[in-house]
């Protein structure tokens, strides 16, 4: 029954009125998924996204480049890894990954990590 812990997560999840997200990462990593998703629909679709802030000089790629791209599992940012952003003081750091299982474990490249200071991804 391999199963089953998907099911409790499921079930209470539709008791709570919590998303699955919620009740794994917490309501901060749900929103730092979330806000992901959007960013990556925003930029597959190749529309300017509203979480990005007007003044910034990141080089996102192209819109192919975020086709098929899901948010991956939010993860508290530490900078040891990551010593450029540290001085941003992210908290969360997560990173866009092919939909595909087959194509996450094959090497191909993705346009990036975000960081974000806060729940959202503002600060991008």
């Amino acid at each position: 029954m391999e199963r089953r812990p998907a099911s409790v997560a499921v079930l209470a999840a539709a008791m709570t009125g919590c998303s699955v997200d919620t009740l794994i990462w917490g309501p901060d990593g749900a929103q730092v998924i979330e806000t992901t998703e959007l960013l990556i629909m925003d930029l597959s679709a190749g529309e300017r996204s509203e979480i990005i802030c007007d003044d910034s000089v990141a080089d996102l790629g192209e819109p192919t480049d975020w086709a098929g791209l899901s948010a991956s599992e939010p993860e508290h940012f530490t900078g040891e890894h990551w010593i450029e952003e540290a001085p941003l003081d992210p908290q969360w750091m997560i990173n866009p990954s092919k939909d595909s299982p087959m194509a996450r474990h094959a090497g191909i490249p993705t346009p990036g990590t975000s960081a974000t200071a806060a729940p959202t991804m503002d600060s991008v």
